[in-house]
């Protein structure tokens, strides 16, 4: 079965700078559709905005004013907007605004009356008459081009406009050529042109409202040559940013990547800088511990082989050595000899056994089997065939019960708390002083129980006391190699126990021996 090549990543580097130009371009692109090709359509738009606000202003003030002139121009110089109000007959009231617009006052009678009759058809208040403004400005144009009397120009506005809503008479408006330029926006330039009713004292009056629209030719073509310049700096800085960037922050991204290389590689020297951001500093932490736990775990492995090694090694050498005399010399195969190779089996069998609850507790197979038991009692046999087993040897092991000739019941495993007591009693044997003596104590607090195990030793060091319940850990100077047992007693202590979910612990300080301790909930 073929199978596909991973694809090459991209670099931090690479994708922030690619992230950074792509959002420079896509600024530019929407600065340009605003400030070039949308430029003209937000001008007309607020100017239409202005006309329309000013137109309505205007009529509603007119209602009630009785300064129509007054009231016009104030709302002309507000908006920007020039206003011409007409009768009924055509003829013209007030006119307000200054510049091209105030043409407006100029109308032929005929042709006020036509764009009022559009006026009063719509049904919107505001009627926008741009487009007969601007093909009345067309025909003034031609007409000035081909010089013709003015007469003629109606017939053909007539057909333009349609009968019901044209200008049919343009007489009075073709005046000159520099009136026509400023109307028909000469070089671009163009009118909006729009118109209401006014009703005042039950006279119905027609407002017309105008305002000129520039040309943005010139404008747009000075934005562009400015966009131009502005890109080509944003471009630059957009490119010369990512890469500031991209180096800080990639910078202690490639030094931690290159510290975890050496880490993979079973390099557990490797120093991570806790440099940069503070996620890359956390990570950096991370690493640092996973980097001293797994030397520790180096360290362990290698004890443990070598403790291994050296338990299973000792044993097997006696009992072979023991063998051979027995087989290869006359008079050899005694008792005695027999004695020692049976021990070193059953040394080699508690090794094993030891191993193999260790891994069962630590995988989390092992179930308890609680049940009611004399805690008292169990203690005493374990205190009397360590005691039995080592009194050739010069050790004295002692009992305290508290007090108190009551026995304590418990409901536990048994078995369990019999290997605790067992290891902990080994283990103040291995480690007790020059006077060989051990205490084991009982106590009683409230409704539980305390099993104390006493050596005179030489005591723990504070910095090692959390760590004498891994296996095969031992101290530097405090702790001599234990002359029996397996190594691996704490360490099945402190699983049965936290099996059982009772409080456990040690006190030691240097010099004064050590105390091991757990508590179970009386009867």
């Amino acid at each position: 079965m073929k199978t596909s090549r991973p694809r090459r990543q991209i670099s931090i580097r690479a994708k922030l700078s690619l992230y950074l130009l792509g959002f420079v371009v896509v600024s530019l692109a929407l600065l340009w559709l605003f400030q070039v090709v949308f430029l003209e359509s937000f001008y007309r738009s607020i100017k239409e905005k202005h006309l329309r606000a000013g137109a309505l202003s205007a009529i509603s003030q007119i209602q009630d004013s009785s300064d129509i002139d007054d009231t016009l121009e104030k709302i002309a110089a507000q908006e920007g907007v020039s206003f011409a109000l007409y009768n009924a007959d055509g003829v013209l009231i007030s006119c307000a605004g200054t510049g091209p617009q105030n043409s407006l006052g100029k109308l032929s009678a005929q042709s006020a009356q036509a764009l009022r009759h559009k006026v009063l058809s719509a049904e919107d208040p505001l009627v926008d008459l741009t487009d007969e403004w601007a093909m009345w400005s067309a025909a003034g144009k031609s007409w000035q081009k081909e010089h013709q009397p003015v007469q003629d120009l109606t017939p053909r506005l007539e057909e333009q406009l349609g009968e019901d809503g044209g200008l049919p008479q343009l007489q009075e408006r073709v005046v000159g050529p520099t009136q026509q330029d400023s109307l028909s926006g000469k070089g671009g330039v163009q009118t909006m042109l729009w118109g209401g009713t006014v009703q005042q004292q039950n006279k119905s009056y027609m407002l017309l409202a105008s305002a000129v629209i520039t040309p943005v030719s010139s404008t747009r073509e000075a934005i562009q040559t400015e966009l131009v310049y502005i890109s080509l700096v944003l471009v630059a800085l957009s490119i010369l940013l990512a890469w500031l960037l991209s180096k800080k922050i990639t910078s202690p991204i490639v030094l931690l990547n290159s510290a975890a290389k050496k880490l993979a590689a079973a390099d557990y020297s490797a120093s991570f800088y806790q440099t940069g951001y503070r996620e890359i500093a956390e990570l950096s932490q991370t690493l640092e511990h996973t980097a001293s736990e797994l030397q520790k775990i180096e360290r362990l492995r290698r004890e443990l082989i070598a403790n291994i090694s050296h338990d299973l090694r000792t044993p097997l050498t006696l009992i072979t050595g023991y063998g051979e005399v027995m087989r290869d010399l006359p008079g050899e195969n005694t008792p005695e000899n027999l004695q020692v190779i049976i021990d070193e089996a059953r040394r080699l069998s508690s090794l094993v056994t030891d191993t193999l609850d260790l891994s069962q507790l630590q995988a989390g197979v092992q179930t308890l089997s609680t049940s009611p038991f004399d805690l008292t009692q169990l203690v005493q046999n374990v205190v009397t065939r360590y005691g039995a087993m080592l009194k050739e040897q010069g050790y004295q092991l002692q009992f305290d019960r508290g007090g108190s000739d009551e026995d304590q019941w418990v409901e536990a495993d048994e078995n369990k708390i019999y290997q605790v007591v067992y290891n902990l009693v080994g283990n103040a044997v291995t480690y007790t002083g020059a006077d060989k003596q051990v205490l084991v104590r009982q106590r009683v607090q409230g409704d539980m129980v305390t099993i104390e195990v006493l050596d005179t030793g030489e005591g723990i060091e504070p910095q090692m006391l959390p760590h004498i319940w891994e296996r095969y850990y031992k101290g530097e100077s405090a702790h001599k190699r234990p002359t029996a047992g397996t190594g691996l007693g704490l360490s099945i202590v402190k699983g049965c126990l936290e099996l059982h979910h009772t409080p456990y612990g040690v006190k030691s300080e240097p010099g004064l021996g050590s105390c091991f301790w757990f508590s179970l909930k009386r009867l």
